[in-house]
This record gives structure tokens, sequence and C-alpha cells, in this order.
């Protein structure tokens, strides 16, 4: 991804064209450790098609991919699993930019408080886990005119991040 969109687009493609390409037979079902790295890989294909339609602004796009990939997560992992993946903690914060950049100021929202739930999970969670999440809620309360909640959510989460990147912070968001 790196924000080479002309490099990115061809190889989603052809990932999208190598997995039509595939076909699992129930007569002929696939090696259980083979399929588990092919529903890996649908998941990435559809989390980097919609990132790319973020950031490329194809609002449509973004919301049907990053729906799809977040489904694809929740059947794999619920809505909140343990462990080290945050995917789903990722995938309910990409959702929800996906429904902010539709104007569905809602549905970001329980996006987002959602993705903050599932980063808490987590082994070893921080409050810095949930910093991204927790400063994109902010602005849905913006949004939604709720100005005291947004303004006690952007504090929250610039005391978080002046505690671990410090005051002077010129890395986090570059």
């Amino acid at each position: 991804m790196c924000s080479r969109f002309t490099e990115t687009a061809p190889l989603l493609n052809m990932a999208k064209s190598i997995a039509q390409g595939i076909q699992i037979s129930p007569s002929n079902p696939p090696d259980p450790v083979v399929k588990e790295k092919f529903e890996k890989l649908q998941r990435i294909y559809h989390h980097h098609c919609g990132c790319l339609a973020l950031h490329t602004n194809e609002r449509v796009e973004s919301l049907k991919y990053l729906k799809e990939f977040t489904q694809l997560v929740r059947e794999k992992q619920g809505d909140c699993p343990p462990g080290k993946d945050s995917s789903m903690g990722v995938g309910w914060n990409e959702l929800g930019n996906a429904y902010l950049q539709n104007n569905m100021i809602r549905e970001a929202e329980e996006c987002y408080i959602k993705s903050i739930n599932a980063l808490k999970a987590l082994d070893g969670a921080t409050d810095i886990s949930i910093s991204m999440p927790l400063i994109n809620l902010a602005f849905t309360y913006l949004l939604s005119n709720r100005l005291d909640e947004a303004a006690k959510t952007f504090q929250d989460a610039l005391e978080v991040r002046e505690r671990v990147y410090g005051v002077s912070d010129k890395t986090s968001f570059t």
C-alpha cells in the first residue's frame, strides 16, 4: 500500500483474478492449512481494497470492501477476540472511517466503539492501543454536535499520546 496507488490497484486486481480462478469443490476439499492461508489472503485483499478506496475517496467501494473484511474477520475471530491479533479492532476502525466517509455518523460511532472494545480485549492492550479509534470517535461526537463529549474524548486521546510520545510528538501522525 505505502501510498503507491498506481502499483497497488493492479496488484489487487491480480489477486482478485487469482482468487476467482481458484475453485473450491465440496467433493475435493482443500488441505486445511492451504484453506486457512487462502482465507487469510482473502481477508487481507478486502482490507487493502477498502483502505485504497478510503485513500482515493471512493466512498462506495471503501464501504463495500471494509464491510466484507470486517464480516470475514468476525466469522473467524468474533467481535472481541483475545490474543495479539488486532485485525478485528483495526477492521472496526477502518469500517468506521468508511461509514464516516459516507456521512453515516451514527454507524461510524458504533464501529469506533466496537474497535475500542476489540482493541482493549487484546493481550497486553495499553491506552495507546485505542488512541486512533478514540480520536475518530471524538470526530463523530463533533459532527453530531455533541461538543462536550467531543472535547473530553479529544482531550483523553491527547493525554494518552502525550504520555507515550511526548508533548512535541512529530512522529505518531506522519
